[in-house]
């Protein structure tokens, strides 16, 4: 018995398509929470935000059930499944590490409108440069400048440290706790 190409399209795994509009992504590194946010156009093109760098991302690719989002400076990719739920759930996998060097990925559509991970009124302005240090009470503990900017509920900016910035960091206060991260596929 023989299918015709339409009957074999009809039964094929559909890919992944994802919402056209804004979505929070997370990935869980060394037990710390990694978040970023993401915006997919109706071509399915998609952007990472770093604060105020955008971070253009190739083409969807599909393996299988499985959709694969590459970076383009890096051999780093995402692997995931989208779920009923319309909650994306994977890996973000760095091959010239090793194939088992996997990050868990979580992704959530959160709307058409851009929604920046700020939540809640904040008590106090961030702005400023800022005396930090990388690796505190150890031994090989340094020094750094933290130059932040806030706008609003969401805090930017970067860390000056000997071996150069830390680029575009963004970010909030939240339960005591100041929180930056950025993500442009290269860890």
């Amino acid at each position: 018995a023989s299918c015709s190409s339409e009957e074999v399209l009809e039964n094929a795994e559909k890919p992944t398509i994802l919402e056209n509009g804004y979505w929070q992504g997370n990935l869980v590194m060394q037990g710390y929470d990694v978040p970023f946010i993401f915006h997919v156009d109706e071509q399915q093109n998609l952007i990472i935000f770093n604060s105020d760098e955008k971070i253009k991302m190739q083409e969807l690719n599909f393996e299988g059930d499985s959709t694969l989002l590459s970076f383009q400076d890096y051999p780093t990719y995402i692997k995931f499944k989208k779920n009923e739920e319309n909650e994306l759930n994977g890996y973000y996998i760095h091959p010239d590490i090793g194939s088992d060097l996997q990050y868990p990925f979580h992704g959530k559509y959160i709307g058409k409108e851009e929604v920046r991970q700020g939540r809640g009124e904040l008590d106090y302005d961030f702005s400023g440069n800022w005396e930090t240090y990388f690796r505190p009470n150890t031994d090989r503990q340094y020094p750094s400048v933290g130059q932040f900017r806030q706008e609003g509920k969401v805090i930017k900016g970067t860390f000056l440290k000997p071996s150069g910035d830390a680029r575009f960091l963004e970010g909030t206060f939240e339960n005591n706790v100041f929180k930056l991260s950025s993500f442009d596929g290269s860890y």
